[in-house]
């Protein structure tokens, strides 16, 4: 039974209420704080970073 399990995987997710409320208040709330900008390309520049030679 657990090869079937696992050929067949269930299609569902596990999201907290926090989560689901934080997602909501950032739809409601567009605008970013100075300090998400910051974070927002601090990690754009880390992603994007090219490899040393």
């Amino acid at each position: 039974m657990k090869l079937l399990a696992w050929l067949w995987p269930k299609k569902t997710r596990f999201v907290s209420q926090t989560d689901q409320f934080l997602k909501a208040f950032d739809q409601a709330h567009p605008e970013r704080s100075e300090s998400q900008i910051q974070e927002i390309a601090k990690h754009r520049d880390i992603f994007h970073r090219s490899e040393p030679q």
